[in-house]
């Protein structure tokens, strides 16, 4: 089956999120009925400091992505960089094949200090562990990314420190937030 260009993507997001770019602040902002967030380490921890931590961001990653995107299955991999900066050579965009496909500039943001955000995305046929090195550099702040499932129409954004994740409505969430309630942030906003 040949793979979808990255032009596809636009159309299927906008399909499911609107006008909202896939970044996983603005998701939460946009869609805050349709969201919720898991700890990605115990003890609120942010940082996975040790193999084992590392080790353990990695599984809670793959679960929470079986449980919301379906394994396996193809989906669509967007990241996000602030500023006008090129992708690193050995990059998640260069390694997964994504292609420039939007830059989004925040609306509040001041003119003087705009920068904007590129997204890079392109399709993708995940499976548990196929996304291990993402969700490292994910979990140590390098870059930022969404898994996105249109079938589904739900989507995945890890951050360090935890996982957004977007389902088409909250019957799904709570039935989600139901099988993980030790992962789930104290705080009554969900951060």
């Amino acid at each position: 089956m040949p793979r979808p260009a990255p032009s596809a993507f636009l159309p299927l997001w906008r399909g499911v999120f609107g006008a909202c770019p896939p970044i996983g602040f603005a998701l939460r902002e946009a869609h805050f009925e349709r969201w919720t967030r898991f700890h990605a380490l115990p003890g609120t921890k942010r940082y996975a400091e040790t193999p084992a931590e590392r080790a353990e961001y990695r599984a809670r990653a793959n679960r929470l992505a079986e449980e919301v995107l379906g394994a396996p299955a193809p989906i669509w991999i967007a990241t996000a960089r602030f500023g006008n900066d090129p992708p690193e050579p050995d990059g998640p965009e260069h390694r997964l094949r994504l292609a420039p496909v939007l830059t989004w500039v925040e609306p509040e943001e001041d003119p003087e200090d705009e920068r904007g955000i590129g997204v890079h995305a392109g399709p993708f046929d995940w499976r548990p562990g196929s996304l291990d090195a993402l969700f490292d550099e994910i979990g140590a702040d390098q870059v930022s990314a969404v898994l996105f499932s249109p079938r589904r129409e739900a989507a995945l954004a890890p951050c360090e420190g935890g996982f957004d994740v977007l389902l088409p409505d909250p019957q799904a969430l709570a039935r989600l937030q139901a099988r993980h309630p030790d992962r789930r942030p104290p705080d009554p906003h969900g951060l």
